[in-house]
């Protein structure tokens, strides 16, 4: 055999024979619907829930003869949740009764965070065949799981399909890894009409799924989001999308979403910014953190120290003073480090006395933490440096508090984030410049020049960080709904002083377009300035106002309703995740990740 043959010879065996030109969708509808599905481009079976090599059929074949498959096909259609239309499909008025009873505890122990396996405890089934009527009815937690939990939850996902049918929409989608390593995706809705509104004025978010990713990145979010709005059947008529600041959200919305969703405007959360620039405001203000958390710390290990503080400042305060544990700096809550230093503001002298009874109760048992403590009360530097640093945050801190709170509440701000912006970004530029007369209030004799100018410089520092972030945002164009937010306020009629009114400048609300000129004209000059001449009390309603005007000003009224009840943050989520963590606590590790947006929907 010649060479030229013997190598021509090897390259055939080395060539794939693999078809290159079908992917994992192809192979899977080939197959009853319900046998496999695709997830991050790889063939899953529906019922063993492994990966199938796609590219080879005999290896799908013989997946699915084997006698493994089988069972758990034959299982899982066992134990298969039925519709709601089968369970409701009882002949006696005893059968319907139990499904009743099982669905109202169900709804009660969801709603209440009780793990249905509490229904298998002796003494609560005592409780409930002896207390609650028909309460015998109620089965163990298995047949819970399988018969009824998804029959609540398919009614659950029902009835919110004919809420949001046919509705403007803003969908608010976050992500976080919980405590398995797990990246969860929440997407939820609200619909964008002052009708839509709660009876105290608050906006109202409904969940609508709960999304396991393999990855966090443009693509998972954005088959993530497209998947929810297949499956609720919403009609593309998405208005805004609510997100965080990172550059996949972005991503997302600019390569996928927005060809979906062409009237949609993106707005990154406003109390994430405004988080962000309380972070780098305080990061300078190393002392007072390290003081919080070491005390803070004392607390961890359970003992009777708290009992012990407690009575401590029972004797220190005057009678009637409130007494509380300090704030933990270092929770979730976006303000918790403002709060433990407002707290420490106070009473930070106090607890020296504390300090040390804790020292004389066994110095050989003391904890790194109270040792520490020991150490910074007495660096009479180190303390001079902390009080004046916390009577600096003492009257600068409560500023700030107030607009991370204000960006977290229910209440839609569109028409008045941009103000609001404006607002922060001159408090912070005006602070970034301060002289030694405007520090007098935290400088006491003991300060030398030296420690002064040092004090100033991290003052200046502290606000001059702030303002650069949300420079960034609010100027720099951060924001992609920067321009949209600055239009949007003219919606309320408090916003037309000395504003630009020109129709022809109003470029960047989508559906703009279709308001008559005439509308326009007779809003903002006539019906708006008018009604706030008339507001006597202060207290301008603009729902009540835009009802008011739905006969004179019917587009422009559509326009208003849909964006004045604008999201502007991702806080409904942030809650979302709260209720998440609740359910996967650690005596709930193992739960099924099916199971999870049952839980959320239903509690």
């Amino acid at each position: 055999m010649s060479l030229k043959r013997r190598a021509l010879l090897q390259r055939r065996k080395k060539k794939s024979h693999l078809p290159v030109n079908i992917s994992a969708n192809d192979r899977a509808r080939k197959y009853p619907e319900g046998t496999f599905h695709v997830d991050d481009d790889l063939l899953f079976c529906s019922s063993c829930n492994i990966v199938v090599d796609h590219l080879r059929k005999c290896v799908v074949d013989k997946h699915l003869e084997a006698e493994s498959h089988k069972w758990n096909a034959e299982k899982n259609a066992v134990g298969k949740q039925k519709t709601l239309k089968t369970v409701l499909n009882c002949k006696t008025t005893a059968q319907i009764e139990k499904v009743r009873i099982c669905q109202q505890w169900i709804k009660v122990c969801t709603a209440a965070n009780i793990p249905l396996h509490k229904s298998d405890n002796p003494l609560m089934r005592e409780f409930l065949q002896s207390r609650v009527v028909n309460g015998g009815a109620i089965p163990k937690c298995s047949q819970l799981h399988d018969y009824y939990l998804f029959d609540i939850y398919h009614a659950e996902k029902a009835d919110l399909k004919e809420i949001i049918k046919n509705k403007r929409l803003a969908l608010i989608a976050d992500e976080l890894s919980d405590d398995e390593g797990r990246y969860v995706l929440d997407v939820m809705a609200v619909c964008l009409h002052f009708y839509e509104l709660s009876f105290n004025g608050n906006s109202v978010a409904y969940l609508l799924d709960t999304h396991f990713l393999t990855a966090t990145n443009n693509r998972t979010v954005s088959q993530a989001v497209v998947k929810t709005v297949h499956e609720y059947g919403i009609d593309y008529d998405v208005r805004v999308f609510n997100s965080d600041n990172v550059a996949y959200m972005k991503r997302a919305f600019s390569d996928t979403l927005s060809c979906l969703f062409p009237l949609c405007v993106h707005i990154t959360c406003h109390s994430h910014i405004v988080n962000l620039v309380a972070s780098d405001f305080k990061k300078g203000f190393k002392e007072v953190t390290e003081f919080v958390k070491c005390f803070r710390n004392l607390f961890f290990v359970p003992s009777g120290r708290k009992s012990r503080f407690l009575n401590f400042l029972r004797r220190a305060l005057r009678p009637g003073d409130s007494v509380t544990m300090p704030p933990n700096p270092t929770t979730k809550s976006w303000s918790a480090w403002f709060d433990a230093v407002l707290y420490h503001a106070e009473f930070y002298l106090l607890f020296e006395d504390f300090v040390q009874e804790e020292l004389d109760r066994g110095r050989n048992t003391a904890s790194n933490s109270l040792l520490r403590l020991e150490e910074m009360y007495q660096d009479e530097r180190f303390m001079k440096k902390l009080g004046a640093q916390l009577k600096f945050l003492k009257v600068k801190a409560p500023t700030l508090m107030v607009y991370l709170n204000y960006f977290q509440e229910r209440m839609p701000h569109a028409t008045q984030a941009h103000a609001k912006m404006e607002s922060l970004l001159q408090y912070l530029h005006d602070n970034a410049k301060v002289e030694e007369e405007d520090l007098e209030f935290c400088f006491d004799g003991g300060l030398t020049c030296q420690e002064k100018m040092e004090l100033m410089f991290l003052f200046s520092s502290a606000f001059n960080d702030a303002h650069a972030k949300l420079y960034k945002y609010f100027v720099d164009g951060a924001q992609p709904a920067s321009k949209f937010l600055e239009q949007i306020q003219l919606l309320d009629p408090r916003n037309l002083i000395d504003a630009d009114l020109n129709f022809d400048s109003m470029d960047s609300i989508p559906g703009f377009e279709a308001v008559p000129r005439d509308e326009w004209n007779l809003y903002v000059n006539h019906l708006g300035p008018l009604a706030v001449k008339h507001n006597k009390d202060g207290k301008f309603d603009l729902a009540l106002f835009w009802k008011s005007k739905e006969s004179n000003l019917p587009k422009l009224y559509k326009l208003a309703s849909c964006y004045c009840t604008s999201t502007i943050g991702s806080c409904d989520v942030e809650r979302s995740f709260s209720a998440y963590s609740e359910i996967l606590d650690e005596k709930r590790r193992s739960l099924d990740e099916s199971r999870v947006p049952s839980r959320l929907s239903t509690s």
